[in-house]
């Protein structure tokens, strides 16, 4: 664009857009968006091609939806980025949601000047001036009040063909830093076109724009934006054939870390994703385990984050945890140490694959272990009454030395290495981290939720064990060779025996009261709980499911409404499980 001109372009986009027929919303006022288009329509002069009408119109539909979606999630901000006289921060707007328009400063001034001689409120809108090609747009967003942990609605329309390709993937890569879970980016593409007539009609196209001081100087397509959003820690997620076909790209958040010299993810809850889910280095694993061990590897298939199956040529396959890089490697070497002490003890957990079992690659702590073959555990009564047993076994055994006496039992996803109560903290410190998604209608579910959260039963001063941080079906493999064998110790050390005799019992209550009963049945063949423990069962029974509920609405999986209701539910179901469990103790319930 010219300097000291708003941009032509924007303008003739605005007069196509009075003709099109537009998605309707329960909020908004589109009579706003058609004022400012009339106005921008009314200054200026062009012939209109039908081509170009109904290419807009697809277009214009797409990201029209887009934003209802968005706004359907309860996304609280919106950044429509080169938003020229785009009207759909008046058509939906919707209370509570904060939209930021980022645009060239002489095409926003002169959209801000028909706004107020229109009489248009747009309050709730915040200008971001800035020249696109100098970058530096996560500052300026930042600057504007921009909040990097609001789930949010990126769009950039028509964007893509007037900037070069390194200054739209700069453009990408600081808008990927200042998106959190549940974010999307909607962008469009050039579309390929094919045969002499395609062909031509593009030409025009860009003979015409460059007229107009705005040369097409990209002509970016599906495999070149499918490089660009890895580059800058985005990925596809899927669209319509048709809207796909248009060039038309809907875009989540990676998450791992940025790369050297790239602006890091702002937010605290970005941070947090990046910090469980992120492994580096995953393609590279087999040769460094062949280097370290002098094994033969096969292939590799991923079972969970971070942990993989090993397939070997040479032996029985085995299975390679590799830990976030934030986790020690004296925690990696404390659950090694926990390993020998059960098979020293001859518990049925899974062993060591190798005497030196933990090395470090790419600055993350690998531990291996023996493939357990078999199957998962299973959910009847007689597989619970085994869980219950197998249980009630570990807690009797002496007490472990070393990393047997570290705090453990505290969930991985939360705590590198750590008791329930620390477990209990970290959920707390997210959801606090998670405030920005909270609308201000729903500050008193927020603050409720808060609270229940902070008064979560985590078993401080009651009798202590080696404890298993999840004990669940899941992780008890029924072998034809072992029996029944415990596996994932990452994490087990010392804390409260009903932590994990709660979260048993919690699994076991889906199954019904038979199940509840066979759990009851078989720990109790090893330990009597106290009278303390009967006391605090039911709290402890619903602590980490409510830790759950609220791991999910922190990370994009469920709405506080939601959230709470489950909240509600998970302390109804605990009681009438405790009730049952303390019965079947031969106590009063």
């Amino acid at each position: 664009m010219r300097e000291g001109e708003a941009s032509p372009t924007a303008q003739r986009v605005a007069a196509y857009r009075l003709g099109f027929d537009r998605l309707p919303a329960p909020f908004g006022d589109p009579d706003a968006d058609d004022r400012l288009a009339r106005d921008v329509a009314g200054s200026i002069t062009f012939e209109q091609r039908e081509d170009m009408g109904r290419y807009l119109r697809w277009r214009t539909a797409f990201f029209d939806r887009v934003v209802l979606r968005a706004l359907e999630r309860n996304v609280l901000q919106v950044a429509t980025i080169a938003a020229g006289y785009d009207g759909r921060a008046l058509r939906y707007a919707k209370p509570g949601v904060r939209w930021f328009e980022v645009d060239h400063p002489d095409t926003q001034a002169n959209k801000r000047l028909r706004l107020a001689r229109l009489g248009i409120d747009a309050s709730h809108v915040t200008f971001v001036p800035i020249d696109l090609a100098d970058g530096a747009v996560r500052a300026a967003l930042i600057e504007g009040g921009w909040d990097p942990d609001a789930p949010s609605a990126m769009l950039c329309e028509g964007l893509s063909v007037y900037l070069e390709a390194n200054v739209f993937e700069a453009l990408l890569g600081d808008l990927r830093a200042v998106a959190t879970v549940g974010t999307r980016l909607a962008m469009s593409l050039s579309i390929q076109v094919h045969g002499p007539d395609e062909l031509a009609r593009r030409a025009r196209f860009e003979e015409a724009v460059a007229a107009l001081g705005e040369p097409v100087r990209n002509r970016l397509d599906h495999d070149g934006a499918a490089k660009m959003l890895a580059a800058t820690r985005w990925r596809s997620v899927d669209v319509s054939e048709r809207a796909g076909r248009a060039g038309f790209v809907v875009a989540a958040p990676v998450w791992e870390p940025a790369a050297s010299g790239a602006d890091p993810t702002a937010g605290r809850i970005g941070r947090f994703m990046e910090r469980t889910y992120s492994r580096h280095g995953m393609a590279g694993l087999p040769a460094h385990l062949e280097a370290a061990y002098g094994i033969s590897v096969k292939g590799v298939r991923e079972l969970d984050v971070g942990v993989v199956r090993v397939e070997r040529r040479d032996g029985p396959d085995w299975v390679a945890r590799v830990f976030a890089s934030g986790r020690p490697l004296a925690a990696a070497e404390g659950d090694a140490e926990n390993l020998r002490f059960l098979e020293d003890a001859e518990y049925p957990a899974e062993r060591c694959a190798h005497s030196a079992p933990v090395t470090t690659y790419e600055g993350q702590a690998v531990l291996v272990t023996e493939q357990v073959a078999g199957r998962n555990g299973g959910r009847g009564e007689a597989s619970f009454r085994r869980h219950g047993e197998l249980l009630g076994h570990l807690h009797t055994l002496p007490p472990a030395p070393g990393a047997g006496e570290r705090p453990g039992g505290g969930w991985h996803h939360l705590v590198s290495q750590g008791s329930p109560r620390d477990e209990v903290a970290a959920a707390l410190a997210l959801v606090g981290d998670a405030e920005a998604r909270v609308l201000d209608s729903q500050r008193t579910l927020y603050g409720a939720l808060r609270d229940e959260l902070a008064r979560a039963e985590s078993c401080d001063g009651l009798p202590e064990a080696l404890i298993h941080p999840d004990f669940v079906p899941a992780n008890v493999i029924s072998s034809r060779s072992a029996g029944a064998v415990l596996v994932d110790w990452t994490g087990a050390g010392r804390g409260p025996r009903l932590w994990s005799l709660a979260f048993l019992l919690w699994a076991a209550g889906a199954g019904g009261s038979g199940c509840i009963d066979a759990v009851v049945e078989g720990y109790g063949r090893h330990v009597e709980l106290e009278p303390a423990e009967l006391e605090r069962l039911a709290g402890a029974i619903g602590a980490r499911p409510l830790i759950f509920t609220c791991w999910g609405f922190c990370t994009g999986g469920n709405q506080l409404t939601a959230t709470v209701d489950g909240a509600s539910r998970i302390r109804e179901r605990a009681a009438v499980i405790a009730a049952r469990a303390v019965t079947g103790m031969g106590q009063p319930a």
